[in-house]
């Protein structure tokens, strides 16, 4: 005795035991010889039935759950692949909050801060959790001065830090001390403007200065004079271009 089912439309035997699924969806064993089957189209249905005196419906409880398990698969991967298309999309939303809010790419324009930064170049800015330090590089812009336009300077001093400048020996002093800036600096500063000194610089300001100091309008001349820490777009991290000077600002 053989098992049969529709393949292709056709009926077509099988080795007893291996129970197979019929169009309609029910599971038969057939009583006819492997080859009175083997071939026969479904059209002649009728004529099968005469000879087997019909087919005897049997179901087999594995076979039925391996099956139920296959139909219940497809549902449940794109129940995944939705879960996994959303949390992308909401990375991807993430992302671009960050760079519209926190994290800026801007250019370079004017030589203010040669020999680090020179005219042209692109670097990132993030004000994320920043708290401003002497030596850092940031930029800020100042809506009464050159209408807005982003400033990329050097924080010299910071809130309670008294600033004076001999502008004859072209040194600067934070507190007392001379600073060091001999390898960032690319002339002594010996350039003034009409800012008094020694300066105390207030509470949530900030001194800055060019490193190309005798070529940068800067916390030395009044229309910029001490900058509001709120004026501060962020602190320059990385250089992007050009692409051999690509990484991040080291000093």
């Amino acid at each position: 005795m053989f098992e049969f089912v529709f393949v292709d439309n056709k009926l077509v035997a099988y080795a007893p035991g291996s129970v197979q699924e019929f169009a309609d969806g029910k599971w038969g064993v057939s009583k006819i010889p492997t080859g009175d089957l083997i071939g026969l189209p479904s059209a002649d249905l009728d004529e099968v039935l005469k000879l087997t005196g019909g087919l005897e419906p049997i179901y087999d409880e594995d076979v039925v759950a391996e099956e139920d398990e296959k139909a219940s698969k497809s549902p449940e991967f794109l129940r995944e692949l939705y879960e996994w298309t959303g949390s992308i999309v909401g990375v991807l939303a993430v992302l671009v909050l960050v760079f519209l809010f926190a994290v800026r790419i801007i250019g370079i324009d004017g030589r203010s801060m040669e020999n680090t930064l020179f005219d042209g170049e692109w670097v990132v800015v993030s004000n994320i959790c920043y708290e401003p330090q002497r030596g850092d590089v940031v930029i800020f812009a100042k809506n009464d001065f050159l209408d807005g336009k982003p400033l990329v300077k050097r924080v010299i001093g910071v809130a309670g830090d008294t600033i004076n400048i001999d502008f004859d020996l072209g040194v600067v002093y934070v507190n007392g001390e001379a600073v060091d800036d001999s390898n960032y600096v690319k002339e002594p500063t010996t350039s003034w403007a009409d800012m008094s000194f020694p300066l105390t610089v207030g509470e949530g300001h900030l001194f800055v200065m060019g490193d190309n100091r005798n070529h940068s309008t800067d916390s030395r001349d009044s229309r910029v004079g001490l900058v509001d820490e709120r004026e501060l777009l962020g602190k320059v991290y990385f250089r992007l271009l050009p692409i051999t000077k690509f990484g991040a600002l080291n000093h």
